[in-house]
């Protein structure tokens, strides 16, 4: 199996379709599908690269992939897809790709058999974690370290540190619960000297203080031997830099750890 997969650009418009479908909550997602695209990969439609090496019929695949996808953009009022064009506009992309595309688990046990080192670098972050983050203003998959394994083919006993990589600041993009949220001045002045804008939408960061229950449970999910700090020199222009060491409630109740209700941090 070549475990790579391709997402047709159509999802894009589908998912532009779903955000303002009035579903009552903002989430944070950028404009490339990736909730729709871990959708249909779930009910077992994705098309895989493999499938142009002649294991699956590729064509085939495609035009049913195109016709699920009809379903939800026909419901939210968008135009259905032409099946020929798409198969006509995504199989010269697809040919492009092939010469680059193998099978990653033998590679990846070849070099490990062979004493070479590798790194597994996770995007995103813990609180960005379907299973694990603050749920649903999430990613649609696993950045934690244990994504690695799931998503390379590698054992969790071939894996031998876990380095956990932070900000001596807290960031956000989109919405979803940020205890340490500064909406004033220092906030600002926090996103310019940091340049934490994003890098797939250019949205604005929301920025504040560092957060060390967030890190503390950050490292218990992904078993983090040691701490990687940056941009500690953001800070230089603040008299005062202050750490969050937990989340008192109104009755005076002191959170040390995360909550699993994210009512609590409201």
């Amino acid at each position: 199996w070549f475990f790579l997969f391709w997402m047709p650009g159509y999802l894009s418009d589908q998912f532009g379709y779903r955000s303002d479908s009035g579903m009552g909550m903002a989430l944070i997602i950028t404009l490339y599908a990736i909730v729709t695209f871990v959708s249909i990969y779930l009910c077992k439609l994705p098309t895989f690269f493999v499938d142009k090496r002649g294991m699956n019929p590729y064509e085939g695949r495609m035009v049913s992939m195109f016709i699920f996808a009809c379903f939800p953009l026909l419901a939210l009022g968008a135009q259905p897809l032409d099946s020929d064009e798409m198969v006509k506009l995504y199989t010269p992309m697809v040919s492009a790709l092939m010469p680059y595309v193998t099978d990653t688990i033998q590679l990846l046990h070849e070099k490990l058999d062979d004493n070479k080192q590798i790194l597994f670098e996770g995007a995103q972050a813990t609180m960005l974690d379907i299973d694990f983050g603050t749920y649903p203003y999430v990613t649609s998959s696993n950045p934690t370290a244990g994504g690695a394994c799931t998503g390379s083919g590698v054992g969790p006993r071939s894996i031998d540190r876990v380095i956990g990589v932070l900000k001596l600041y807290t960031t956000r993009v989109g919405e979803g619960p940020f205890p340490t949220e500064l909406s004033d001045a220092d906030g600002e002045l926090m996103r310019k000297r940091g340049g934490e804008f994003g890098a797939t939408t250019g949205r604005p960061r929301r920025c504040g203080w560092f957060d060390a229950v967030i890190a503390r449970y950050a490292q218990r999910v992904n078993g983090i031997d040691f701490w990687a700090m940056t941009k500690l020199d953001v800070l230089d222009e603040f008299p005062v830099v202050k750490i969050c060491t937990g989340y008192r409630r109104d009755d005076g109740f002191v959170y040390t750890t995360f909550p699993a209700d994210l009512d609590a941090l409201k």
